[in-house]
């Protein structure tokens, strides 16, 4: 659940800034729910972002540029309206084991309703049955760790450079849930409902993935 030190960090900030644009308290299913004025104004704000096809080319040429200085196969990861902009950055190529398929990416993502980007790694698996496709994430890794130090400390610093001032949200922060706090996903019942995550970058994490690294890197900005 949502807990901090007040006396040592300032993570009201980042309520206030949910809950200016989610109705706490509101179940999404409430037929107020999308009237409130904040969520009106977030969803307008996703769509300037990436309904507009040449500002959304802007987003994937930063995603590119990234991939090109790693060298590393880009994808873009921004499924529907989400609050964030979304890609992954494949470590190595899959593993092919007949029917499965072993994942090493890089996701980094950035919010557009505040200066806000985190980045995290995830071994992952994808069962190919016929047609249909099943993914699953067996682990995430949320801090430069083993074999992705190098790749996140870049992504970490490329992000910095491109948008000055923006916060990283470590795994300590976006793991944790807000009571009342409702999203598309949170009648999900493989999500955790209120997921700080899904409600200011994007729907790939379900906030029940194992994590290896250090849970609050970065987390002294946030500080007072």
């Amino acid at each position: 659940m949502f807990s901090f030190d007040p006396q040592q960090l300032d993570l009201w900030s980042l309520y206030s800034k949910i809950a200016y644009y989610y109705p706490v308290g509101l179940s999404v299913q409430d037929t107020l729910y999308n009237s409130y004025p904040g969520f009106v104004e977030g969803k307008e704000i996703i769509m300037k972002n990436f309904g507009d096809a040449d500002a959304f080319r802007e987003w994937e040429e930063i995603g590119k540029m990234l991939a090109n200085k790693l060298n590393l196969q880009y994808e873009g990861t921004t499924y529907g309206q989400v609050p964030g902009y979304s890609f992954s950055l494949d470590l190595n190529p899959p593993i092919i084991h007949g029917s499965y398929e072993i994942l090493k990416k890089l996701h980094i993502s950035i919010s557009v309703l505040g200066e806000y980007f985190t980045i995290w790694g995830a071994d992952g698996t994808v069962f190919r049955d016929g047609i249909k496709q099943y993914h699953s994430i067996n682990i995430i890794t949320v801090s430069p760790y083993n074999e992705f130090q190098h790749a996140f400390k870049v992504s970490y610093d490329y992000i910095q450079q491109r948008f000055p001032g923006y916060r990283f949200v470590p795994h300590a922060i976006y793991n944790m849930q807000i009571p009342g706090l409702s999203i598309d996903r949170s009648e999900d019942p493989e999500y955790r409902p209120g997921l700080i995550y899904n409600a200011i970058f994007n729907s790939l994490l379900t906030g029940n993935e194992p994590a290896r690294g250090d849970r609050a890197y970065k987390i002294e900005q946030w500080n007072k």
